[in-house]
């Protein structure tokens, strides 16, 4: 039995399993996220997620073309901040850059990482373009057996030194 704690209640709660399977092979254990009883979660999934910008027009020069090729349409866009996902879909989940809210300098989260599920096919695209538009290279394209079978990742860092992944589950 694994125990979660319940949105808006601050209250723990056992989290019922059809399975408990755990994945031996990846470090401390992977829960298998098909096995989760999804009706007693009150998470729906992550609605977006920001990263920080000194320069919102270069930011998007190295995000636009990104996301175009993921299929992403630019859903917003101020003079602060703009963001990516499905313009006809409010739930898809987003992804924000902006200057931050404070008036502060953006500065990158050690450890804080965006990770972008994609067809395993345009992870070198991916990976190429954003070093061409002003990433850094954080990990070459290819196979990371640690993390799964069919795991297939590259890691790049946004010209704000956001840390970016661009991964497949099930690469052939």
């Amino acid at each position: 039995m694994w125990i979660a704690a319940i949105p808006n209640s601050g209250q723990p709660r056992p989290l019922s399993l059809t399975n408990q399977t755990l994945n031996a092979g990846a470090g401390c254990g992977r829960l298998q996220p098909s096995k989760l009883n999804l009706m007693e979660s009150r998470m729906n999934g992550i609605g977006y997620t920001m990263v920080g910008t000194t320069d919102l027009p270069r930011a998007l020069t190295f995000y636009d073309p990104i996301f175009a090729i993921m299929g992403l349409d630019q859903c917003w866009r101020d003079k602060r901040s703009a963001s990516w996902g499905k313009s006809d879909d409010e739930k898809f989940p987003r992804f924000f850059t902006g200057y931050p809210y404070d008036g502060g300098k953006a500065n990158v989260g050690n450890g804080a990482m965006t990770a972008f599920l994609c067809a395993p096919e345009l992870i070198d695209q991916l990976h190429a373009l954003a070093l061409k538009n002003g990433g850094v290279c954080e990990g070459a394209p290819g196979r990371r057996p640690q993390y799964g079978d069919g795991f297939y990742g590259a890691y790049v860092r946004d010209p704000d030194g956001n840390k970016l992944a661009f991964v497949s589950y099930d690469a052939p």
